[in-house]
Protein backbone atom coordinates (compact mmCIF):
# COMPACT_ATOMS: atom_id res chain seq x y z
CA UNK A 1 0.00 0.00 0.00
CA UNK A 2 1.01 3.63 -0.33
CA UNK A 3 0.40 6.65 1.92
CA UNK A 4 -0.03 9.97 0.08
CA UNK A 5 0.83 13.27 1.76
CA UNK A 6 0.40 16.78 0.41
CA UNK A 7 2.62 19.21 2.32
CA UNK A 8 3.14 22.97 2.45
CA UNK A 9 5.84 24.63 4.59
CA UNK A 10 5.63 22.18 7.50
CA UNK A 11 9.01 20.40 7.43
CA UNK A 12 9.13 19.67 11.17
CA UNK A 13 5.63 18.22 11.23
CA UNK A 14 6.33 16.24 8.06
CA UNK A 15 9.39 14.67 9.70
CA UNK A 16 7.31 13.59 12.69
CA UNK A 17 4.62 12.19 10.43
CA UNK A 18 7.08 10.12 8.40
CA UNK A 19 8.51 8.73 11.63
CA UNK A 20 5.01 7.79 12.80
CA UNK A 21 4.31 5.95 9.55
CA UNK A 22 7.63 4.09 9.77
CA UNK A 23 6.83 2.91 13.30
CA UNK A 24 3.35 1.52 12.57
CA UNK A 25 2.51 -1.83 14.14
CA UNK A 26 0.32 -4.47 12.54
CA UNK A 27 -1.76 -7.12 14.24
CA UNK A 28 -5.48 -7.02 13.51
CA UNK A 29 -5.08 -6.65 9.74
CA UNK A 30 -2.86 -9.76 9.63
CA UNK A 31 -5.65 -11.76 11.26
CA UNK A 32 -8.34 -10.39 8.94
CA UNK A 33 -6.29 -10.58 5.74
CA UNK A 34 -3.64 -13.30 5.57
CA UNK A 35 -2.30 -11.90 2.28
CA UNK A 36 -0.77 -9.01 4.24
CA UNK A 37 1.43 -11.32 6.31
CA UNK A 38 4.08 -11.10 7.61
CA UNK A 39 3.81 -7.31 7.36
CA UNK A 40 2.29 -4.92 4.82
CA UNK A 41 4.86 -3.20 2.64
CA UNK A 42 4.26 0.53 2.88
CA UNK A 43 5.44 3.25 0.54
CA UNK A 44 4.98 6.98 1.10
CA UNK A 45 4.50 9.59 -1.64
CA UNK A 46 5.07 13.21 -0.62
CA UNK A 47 4.06 16.19 -2.78
CA UNK A 48 5.53 19.54 -1.76
CA UNK A 49 3.22 22.40 -2.79
CA UNK A 50 5.52 25.31 -1.91
CA UNK A 51 6.21 27.12 -5.22
CA UNK A 52 8.90 29.38 -3.71
CA UNK A 53 11.38 26.62 -2.92
CA UNK A 54 12.77 25.94 -6.37
CA UNK A 55 16.38 25.46 -5.28
CA UNK A 56 16.20 24.55 -1.59
CA UNK A 57 13.10 22.59 -0.68
CA UNK A 58 12.88 21.73 3.03
CA UNK A 59 10.26 19.05 2.39
CA UNK A 60 12.62 17.28 0.00
CA UNK A 61 15.38 17.50 2.61
CA UNK A 62 13.07 15.93 5.17
CA UNK A 63 12.26 13.08 2.79
CA UNK A 64 15.97 12.52 2.04
CA UNK A 65 16.76 12.37 5.76
CA UNK A 66 13.84 10.00 6.36
CA UNK A 67 15.27 7.59 3.76
CA UNK A 68 18.31 7.21 6.00
CA UNK A 69 16.43 7.17 9.31
CA UNK A 70 13.73 4.76 8.15
CA UNK A 71 15.30 2.39 5.60
CA UNK A 72 12.26 0.10 5.65
CA UNK A 73 10.07 2.87 4.25
CA UNK A 74 9.90 3.35 0.47
CA UNK A 75 9.78 7.12 -0.03
CA UNK A 76 8.82 9.04 -3.17
CA UNK A 77 8.90 12.83 -3.62
CA UNK A 78 7.52 15.31 -6.13
CA UNK A 79 7.55 19.10 -6.19
CA UNK A 80 4.17 20.40 -7.36
CA UNK A 81 4.62 24.10 -8.18
CA UNK A 82 1.00 24.79 -9.12
CA UNK A 83 -0.63 26.16 -5.96
CA UNK A 84 -3.65 24.40 -4.53
CA UNK A 85 -4.33 21.32 -2.46
CA UNK A 86 -6.06 19.51 -5.34
CA UNK A 87 -2.89 19.78 -7.45
CA UNK A 88 -0.77 18.61 -4.52
CA UNK A 89 -2.96 15.61 -3.72
CA UNK A 90 -3.10 14.60 -7.38
CA UNK A 91 0.67 14.93 -7.67
CA UNK A 92 1.19 12.65 -4.67
CA UNK A 93 -1.08 10.03 -6.23
CA UNK A 94 0.66 10.35 -9.61
CA UNK A 95 4.14 9.85 -8.16
CA UNK A 96 3.07 6.93 -5.97
CA UNK A 97 4.09 3.42 -6.99
CA UNK A 98 1.57 0.76 -7.94
CA UNK A 99 -0.41 -0.41 -4.91
CA UNK A 100 -3.70 -2.07 -4.04
CA UNK A 101 -4.63 0.57 -1.48
CA UNK A 102 -3.93 4.28 -1.08
CA UNK A 103 -4.13 6.02 2.30
CA UNK A 104 -4.29 9.77 2.78
CA UNK A 105 -3.24 11.86 5.76
CA UNK A 106 -2.50 15.59 6.18
CA UNK A 107 0.93 16.96 7.03
CA UNK A 108 -0.24 18.53 10.31
CA UNK A 109 -1.58 15.24 11.69
CA UNK A 110 -0.13 12.44 13.81
CA UNK A 111 -1.41 8.88 13.39
CA UNK A 112 -1.63 6.37 16.22
CA UNK A 113 0.74 3.43 15.95
CA UNK A 114 -2.12 1.16 14.77
CA UNK A 115 -3.57 3.62 12.26
CA UNK A 116 -2.84 1.64 9.11
CA UNK A 117 -3.51 -1.66 10.90
CA UNK A 118 -7.07 -0.57 11.70
CA UNK A 119 -7.77 0.89 8.25
CA UNK A 120 -6.60 -2.30 6.55
CA UNK A 121 -8.44 -4.55 9.02
CA UNK A 122 -11.76 -2.79 8.61
CA UNK A 123 -11.38 -2.87 4.84
CA UNK A 124 -10.74 -6.63 4.99
CA UNK A 125 -13.77 -7.23 7.23
CA UNK A 126 -16.17 -5.13 5.15
CA UNK A 127 -14.66 -5.31 1.64
CA UNK A 128 -15.45 -1.59 1.43
CA UNK A 129 -14.07 0.68 -1.26
CA UNK A 130 -13.25 3.47 1.21
CA UNK A 131 -12.40 3.36 4.91
CA UNK A 132 -12.40 6.58 6.95
CA UNK A 133 -11.12 7.14 10.50
CA UNK A 134 -11.50 9.85 13.15
CA UNK A 135 -9.36 12.99 13.31
CA UNK A 136 -9.26 14.18 16.92
CA UNK A 137 -8.31 17.78 17.65
CA UNK A 138 -5.68 18.49 20.30
CA UNK A 139 -6.40 21.95 21.68
CA UNK A 140 -3.93 24.37 23.30
CA UNK A 141 -4.30 25.13 27.01
CA UNK A 142 -5.56 28.62 26.17
CA UNK A 143 -8.37 27.32 23.94
CA UNK A 144 -11.61 29.25 24.54
CA UNK A 145 -14.21 27.38 26.57
CA UNK A 146 -16.98 28.11 24.09
CA UNK A 147 -15.19 26.00 21.47
CA UNK A 148 -15.49 22.76 23.41
CA UNK A 149 -18.86 23.65 24.92
CA UNK A 150 -20.16 24.37 21.44
CA UNK A 151 -19.19 20.88 20.27
CA UNK A 152 -16.77 22.05 17.57
CA UNK A 153 -14.08 19.56 18.62
CA UNK A 154 -16.44 16.57 18.85
CA UNK A 155 -15.89 13.51 16.67
CA UNK A 156 -18.92 11.45 15.62
CA UNK A 157 -19.42 8.40 17.85
CA UNK A 158 -19.91 5.85 15.11
CA UNK A 159 -19.57 2.10 15.52
CA UNK A 160 -16.59 0.37 13.95
CA UNK A 161 -17.22 -0.81 10.36
CA UNK A 162 -20.51 1.13 10.16
CA UNK A 163 -21.47 2.68 6.80
CA UNK A 164 -20.89 6.41 6.22
CA UNK A 165 -21.78 8.87 3.48
CA UNK A 166 -18.65 10.92 2.90
CA UNK A 167 -14.88 10.76 3.12
CA UNK A 168 -12.10 13.27 3.78
CA UNK A 169 -8.42 13.11 2.95
CA UNK A 170 -7.25 13.72 6.52
CA UNK A 171 -7.69 10.05 7.33
CA UNK A 172 -8.85 7.58 4.72
CA UNK A 173 -7.95 4.45 2.78
CA UNK A 174 -9.17 3.96 -0.80
CA UNK A 175 -8.88 1.01 -3.17
CA UNK A 176 -6.49 2.20 -5.85
CA UNK A 177 -8.56 0.76 -8.68
CA UNK A 178 -11.55 2.90 -7.67
CA UNK A 179 -9.39 5.99 -7.23
CA UNK A 180 -7.86 5.57 -10.68
CA UNK A 181 -11.33 5.62 -12.23
CA UNK A 182 -11.17 9.40 -11.84
CA UNK A 183 -8.46 11.29 -13.68
CA UNK A 184 -7.44 13.19 -11.71
CA UNK A 185 -9.11 12.01 -8.48
CA UNK A 186 -9.19 15.48 -6.86
CA UNK A 187 -11.07 18.06 -8.91
CA UNK A 188 -9.30 21.40 -9.45
CA UNK A 189 -12.62 23.26 -9.35
CA UNK A 190 -12.16 23.15 -5.56
CA UNK A 191 -8.65 24.65 -5.56
CA UNK A 192 -9.62 27.89 -3.86
CA UNK A 193 -12.38 26.64 -1.58
CA UNK A 194 -11.26 23.22 -0.40
CA UNK A 195 -13.69 20.33 -0.36
CA UNK A 196 -11.90 18.45 -3.13
CA UNK A 197 -11.89 15.35 -0.93
CA UNK A 198 -15.61 15.48 -0.12
CA UNK A 199 -16.28 16.00 -3.82
CA UNK A 200 -14.43 12.74 -4.36
CA UNK A 201 -17.03 11.25 -1.98
CA UNK A 202 -19.82 12.23 -4.38
CA UNK A 203 -17.97 10.75 -7.35
CA UNK A 204 -17.21 7.51 -5.54
CA UNK A 205 -20.78 7.17 -4.25
CA UNK A 206 -22.20 7.82 -7.71
CA UNK A 207 -19.92 5.05 -9.00
CA UNK A 208 -21.33 2.61 -6.44
CA UNK A 209 -18.48 2.68 -3.92
CA UNK A 210 -19.10 1.67 -0.32
CA UNK A 211 -17.66 3.69 2.59
CA UNK A 212 -17.24 2.56 6.19
CA UNK A 213 -15.91 3.92 9.47
CA UNK A 214 -12.79 2.64 11.26
CA UNK A 215 -13.36 3.79 14.83
CA UNK A 216 -9.89 2.85 16.08
CA UNK A 217 -7.86 4.23 13.15
CA UNK A 218 -7.05 7.31 15.20
CA UNK A 219 -5.34 10.44 13.91
CA UNK A 220 -4.75 13.60 15.93
CA UNK A 221 -4.08 17.18 14.90
CA UNK A 222 -2.92 20.11 17.01
CA UNK A 223 -5.09 23.18 16.47
CA UNK A 224 -3.22 26.52 16.66
CA UNK A 225 -4.79 29.22 18.79
CA UNK A 226 -5.34 31.58 15.86
CA UNK A 227 -7.82 29.07 14.42
CA UNK A 228 -9.92 29.18 17.56
CA UNK A 229 -11.57 32.53 16.97
CA UNK A 230 -15.31 32.64 16.38
CA UNK A 231 -14.81 34.27 12.97
CA UNK A 232 -12.45 31.53 11.77
CA UNK A 233 -14.71 28.76 13.06
CA UNK A 234 -17.82 30.19 11.38
CA UNK A 235 -15.97 30.57 8.07
CA UNK A 236 -14.82 26.95 8.38
CA UNK A 237 -18.37 25.74 8.98
CA UNK A 238 -19.72 27.79 6.08
CA UNK A 239 -17.04 26.71 3.61
CA UNK A 240 -17.29 23.04 4.58
CA UNK A 241 -21.05 22.96 4.03
CA UNK A 242 -20.85 25.03 0.86
CA UNK A 243 -18.14 22.91 -0.74
CA UNK A 244 -19.95 19.66 0.03
CA UNK A 245 -23.29 20.89 -1.33
CA UNK A 246 -21.68 22.47 -4.39
CA UNK A 247 -20.06 19.14 -5.17
CA UNK A 248 -23.41 17.44 -4.76
CA UNK A 249 -24.90 19.88 -7.27
CA UNK A 250 -22.13 19.16 -9.80
CA UNK A 251 -22.67 15.39 -9.60
CA UNK A 252 -26.45 15.14 -9.11
CA UNK A 253 -27.77 18.48 -10.34
CA UNK A 254 -29.71 21.19 -8.53
CA UNK A 255 -31.40 19.92 -5.34
CA UNK A 256 -34.27 22.26 -4.26
CA UNK A 257 -34.60 20.42 -0.95
CA UNK A 258 -31.17 21.74 0.02
CA UNK A 259 -32.50 25.30 -0.02
CA UNK A 260 -35.26 24.28 2.38
CA UNK A 261 -32.82 22.38 4.60
CA UNK A 262 -30.28 25.21 4.63
CA UNK A 263 -32.91 27.85 5.40
CA UNK A 264 -34.30 25.79 8.24
CA UNK A 265 -30.88 25.22 9.70
CA UNK A 266 -30.09 28.93 9.52
CA UNK A 267 -33.33 29.87 11.26
CA UNK A 268 -32.92 27.31 14.03
CA UNK A 269 -29.28 28.24 14.53
CA UNK A 270 -29.89 31.97 14.72
CA UNK A 271 -32.82 31.49 17.09
CA UNK A 272 -30.74 29.27 19.35
CA UNK A 273 -27.85 31.74 19.30
CA UNK A 274 -30.15 34.65 20.16
CA UNK A 275 -31.66 32.89 23.18
CA UNK A 276 -28.27 31.62 24.36
CA UNK A 277 -26.84 35.13 24.04
CA UNK A 278 -29.54 36.50 26.32
CA UNK A 279 -28.84 33.76 28.87
CA UNK A 280 -25.07 34.22 28.70
CA UNK A 281 -24.38 30.71 27.42
CA UNK A 282 -21.41 31.29 25.15
CA UNK A 283 -20.95 27.69 24.08
CA UNK A 284 -24.59 27.28 23.07
CA UNK A 285 -24.51 30.65 21.31
CA UNK A 286 -21.42 29.62 19.31
CA UNK A 287 -23.04 26.30 18.44
CA UNK A 288 -26.15 28.09 17.17
CA UNK A 289 -24.06 30.45 15.05
CA UNK A 290 -22.15 27.47 13.70
CA UNK A 291 -25.41 25.81 12.65
CA UNK A 292 -26.50 29.04 10.98
CA UNK A 293 -23.18 29.28 9.12
CA UNK A 294 -23.55 25.68 7.92
CA UNK A 295 -27.10 26.43 6.79
CA UNK A 296 -25.91 29.46 4.83
CA UNK A 297 -23.18 27.30 3.30
CA UNK A 298 -25.72 24.70 2.20
CA UNK A 299 -27.74 27.41 0.44
CA UNK A 300 -24.66 28.86 -1.27
CA UNK A 301 -23.50 25.45 -2.43
CA UNK A 302 -26.95 24.43 -3.65
CA UNK A 303 -27.02 27.57 -5.79
CA UNK A 304 -23.58 26.79 -7.19
CA UNK A 305 -21.94 29.84 -5.61
CA UNK A 306 -18.20 29.22 -5.53
CA UNK A 307 -17.01 32.13 -3.41
CA UNK A 308 -18.63 34.66 -1.12
CA UNK A 309 -16.54 37.83 -0.62
CA UNK A 310 -15.57 38.26 3.01
CA UNK A 311 -16.10 34.59 3.85
CA UNK A 312 -13.28 32.97 1.88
Amino acid sequence: MVVCIATYRRPAQLALLLGDIASQTYRRCLVEDASLSPRPRVAVAVADNDPDHHEVRPAETVVDEARTEHPGLDLFFVHETRPGVSHARNASVACAPAATYVAFIDDDERPSNRWLDELLAVRAVTDATVVVGPVVEVLPDAAPQWYTEGGFADEPGRADASPIGRCYAGNMLVCRRSLDAFSPPFDDRFQRTGGEDTFLSHNLTAAGASMVWAAEALVTTEVPLDRLTLGFVLRREFVGASSFTRGERIVYGFQPKRLVFGSGRMLIGLSSAAVAGLLGRRGTRASGLGNAARGAGVIAGALGIERVPGWW
